[in-house]
């Protein structure tokens, strides 16, 4: 399955000014990145601004600066749609959109049941996102997760399970010649 790049077609350039220069950056998808993107350039050009442009599907719209909370709101929106599609056909998680500082608007979500349930839905969002399921081994159990981007969302799938002991080998005991 190919993972679509992109949620809602909104691109994203930075206006690079200050020092004399006045540039802007190629379009991007990608709000995290941009944002990032415009904090290395306010370094050196302080005025630099972050532009939006949402593709009307008719035509190219006009760049126009956009607020931090603007950006939340988008990064939120995508989140919920994408959560919305998931729900469809993967097992059942408790979503969570998170408001933190720098994961406005990722996903986080725990999937419920048995902890061959668990498994299971990992392993469901690890194929649909085309990650491999990471295991943490812990004192008490085991973290297993999935993290991945899709659609610009980032997304964390994790649940704690009770660690799989291996079935105890016996022990050869080498013969001793007489």
């Amino acid at each position: 399955m190919t993972k679509p790049k992109t949620l809602n077609g909104h691109e994203y350039a930075i206006d690079i000014k200050g020092g004399g220069m006045s540039a802007r950056t190629e379009p991007i998808t990608d709000q995290a990145a941009a944002k990032a993107l415009l904090t290395d350039l306010q370094h050196s050009y302080p005025d630099s601004v972050l532009l939006h442009r949402p593709d009307s599907g008719v035509h190219q719209s006009t760049w126009t600066p956009i607020t931090d909370d603007q950006l939340d709101r988008i990064a939120v929106q995508a989140a919920l749609t994408v959560a919305a599609e998931f729900s469809t056909d993967l097992p059942l998680v408790d979503w969570d959109v998170s408001s933190r500082p720098y994961r406005v608007g990722a996903l986080e979500a725990s999937p419920h049941g048995s902890d061959e349930e668990k498994r299971a839905a990992l392993d469901a969002f690890a194929e649909r996102l085309g990650v491999p399921v990471s295991e943490s081994v812990l004192k008490h159990g085991t973290r297993l997760e999935v993290r991945a981007t899709y659609r610009g969302v980032p997304v964390e799938v994790s649940a704690y399970v009770d660690r799989v002991e291996a079935p105890e080998q016996p022990q050869v005991v080498p013969a001793v010649a007489a």
